[in-house]
């Protein structure tokens, strides 16, 4: 027993530095490129900002939901803080000159997203009896929520307008980017690739994502519990049985 506290214990050790260190290793990442970054003009260093936060959407929509087919909920909503947490104080580290009101929206915008795309991974492991079916499952779908609308490209021309702005508001990439006031679609590349640019959409409020996050979360959480029930219902009524 003391053996498998340990392991379970050093796990959670692990899992927590990465939520930690993935921001900084993001940020790192698209710093590099900048061969004297500590002089960088202001504009520059908002633009970088801006990568980041695009990047961290990005993370967490494809690392979320596998953190949440590993490991308990309870965990994954401390991954989330922590990771926003993070997020939050290196961007106000390398840019002090924006405020804490500026950040607060799209980093808690980022972290009830994570904590949404780790309940469908915790969803799709009560689904599945194996682990890996569970995290292509939790994958695929958090994928297509987050980025699908952005690389449909020409199939998604004529779509309605009440779809599309469903489809923003579900993708924590697009949510993010509207909370920190990005006008993600009107960028390159998606402005010459994606016909949403050029047609009647509306970004959604970064409250109202936020809420619709927590509604995520809530039923997926739902569902666990729900199956949790029946299967120890299930081994019950076996045991009766033998």
């Amino acid at each position: 027993m003391g053996v498998l506290d340990t392991a379970a214990r050093s796990r959670e050790r692990w899992w927590w530095v990465g939520a930690a260190a993935a921001p900084i290793v993001i940020r790192a990442l698209v710093v590099y490129q900048h061969v004297s970054w500590t002089a960088l003009p202001a504009y520059v260093r908002a633009r970088v900002n801006v990568d980041v936060l695009l990047l961290e959407s990005i993370a967490i929509t494809i690392a979320a939901p596998l953190a949440g087919v590993a490991t308990t909920a309870r965990r994954c909503a401390v991954l989330a803080v922590t990771f926003a947490c993070v997020a939050a104080a290196a961007a106000w580290l390398f840019e002090p000159a924006t405020g804490i009101a500026a950040l607060a929206p799209p980093h808690l915008t980022l972290m009830v997203a994570a904590f949404a795309m780790s309940s469908i991974g915790a969803a799709a492991r009560s689904c599945f009896d194996h682990p890996l079916d569970a995290a292509a499952c939790a994958l695929i779908v958090c994928l297509a929520t987050g980025v699908g609308l952005l690389v449909a490209g020409p199939l998604v021309e004529g779509a309605p307008t009440a779809l599309v702005n469903g489809a923003l508001l579900a993708s924590p990439v697009v949510a993010a980017a509207s909370a920190a006031d990005i006008d993600l679609l009107r960028g390159e590349p998606l402005y010459r690739y994606s016909p949403i640019a050029h047609s009647q959409f509306a970004y959604p409020a970064w409250p109202m994502a936020c809420a619709a996050f927590v509604v995520v979360t809530a039923l997926c959480l739902a569902f666990v519990v729900m199956m949790s029930h029946r299967g120890g219902r299930t081994l019950s009524a076996e045991r009766i049985s033998v």
